[in-house]
């Protein structure tokens, strides 16, 4: 199985099926993926075959979209950090989910000065790249779960500390 069926496996058991809590703020959700999402991937018309309401969007159309707007890590040697960065990317977005990468790296090896941008470029893979996977997932994971305090949504927190925690199988 390649990198990215991988990191899809890990996530979508993380995101789970059909959700709609009222105190989710990203609404309606389906494997991850936000009516918004969805209707967004519709526009583009690659996504034009894909289920109006996304109550009923299957697995597959799900990897298809993860794989379009979410998977920028093959170039991330390190499989599980790979992997992890994708599953941060599918809960907070690639944006956010790179910053913390870089603010980890940053924290990890001080000389690389990455900027805190949230674009993975050349600088941001090869610094990633650099540093030891099991230092770099180890402060990664205290990054998300300080991000994940600072949110103050008492009613998920819990979930989202053990999600953060969760490190893909060696």
């Amino acid at each position: 199985m390649d990198k990215f069926h991988k990191a899809l496996e890990y996530a979508l058991a993380n995101e789970g099926g059909y959700s709609n809590d009222p105190l989710d703020h990203g609404g309606a959700t389906m494997y991850g993926i936000t009516q918004k999402t969805l209707d967004s991937f519709r526009l583009l018309g690659v996504g034009s075959a894909f289920p109006l309401d996304v109550k009923y969007l299957t697995k597959d159309q799900a990897g298809i979209i993860y794989k379009a707007k979410y998977w920028f890590f093959e170039p991330i040697k390190d499989e599980r950090t790979a992997i992890k960065l994708f599953d941060m990317a599918v809960n907070l977005g690639p944006t956010k989910a790179i910053k913390l990468a870089q603010v980890s790296a940053n924290a990890v090896l001080p000389s690389l000065a990455l900027e805190v941008d949230g674009k993975l470029g050349p600088a941001t893979i090869a610094g990633i790249n650099s540093i030891p996977p099991s230092m770099f997932l180890e402060d990664l994971v205290e990054e998300l779960k300080n991000f994940y305090v600072s949110l103050n949504q008492p009613r998920f927190l819990l979930g989202w500390l053990k999600r953060a925690a969760r490190l893909p199988s060696e």
